[in-house]
């Protein structure tokens, strides 16, 4: 969905998307080099299996800040169905502010972690873990960014919409 309004906003979102695809094609390959090198060569490779691994954290961080924007994360609606539209609104309002919070000490204490894990590099790949960890806070700050412009437009419009954004269009 193309949004108007801060350029910066969306230079973030698409260097965020073409990420995302560049991760899943780098996984994908991965993992055909991975398949054909096992049971075609029968000579398995050692690091592809530790790449596609590390590389589906990333896409799956970077992943979870697409869904945040389009607000297609899995969700349980039976409370929030059944109550009239203003506590409806409040109860929104505390999930999304939940949210932030468990975002914001998923993504403090995935500082602490690539912090502390500077010195140590993978078994096959021998890069540093602190590459792998950093996408728990690199992914943390672009949901956290994404949770707060949400919930910032459900206080602005009262009108706000709950649905996933692909399903408003």
């Amino acid at each position: 969905m193309k949004e108007k309004g801060n350029p910066l906003l969306q230079i973030i979102r698409n260097v965020n998307d073409a990420v995302v695809v560049v991760l899943f094609l780098a996984m994908t390959i991965t993992v055909i080099i991975q398949v054909f090198f096992r049971f075609v060569i029968q000579s398995p490779l050692r690091w592809t299996e530790e790449l596609a691994r590390y590389l589906m954290i990333w896409l799956v961080l970077m992943a979870s800040a697409i869904a945040m924007r389009n607000r297609s994360h899995l969700q349980v609606d039976v409370l929030t169905s059944a109550l009239p539209q203003k506590p409806k609104r409040i109860l929104t309002a505390i999930v999304d502010l939940l949210t932030i919070v468990f975002l914001c000490i998923m993504t403090y204490f995935g500082f602490k972690v690539v912090q502390s894990t500077t010195a140590q590099t993978s078994p096959a790949m021998q890069i540093p873990m602190a590459l792998i960890y950093a996408a728990f806070p690199t992914g943390g700050v672009l949901m956290i960014m994404e949770q707060l412009l949400t919930f910032i437009e459900r206080l602005k419009n009262k009108n706000a919409p709950e649905e996933p954004r692909e399903f408003i269009d």
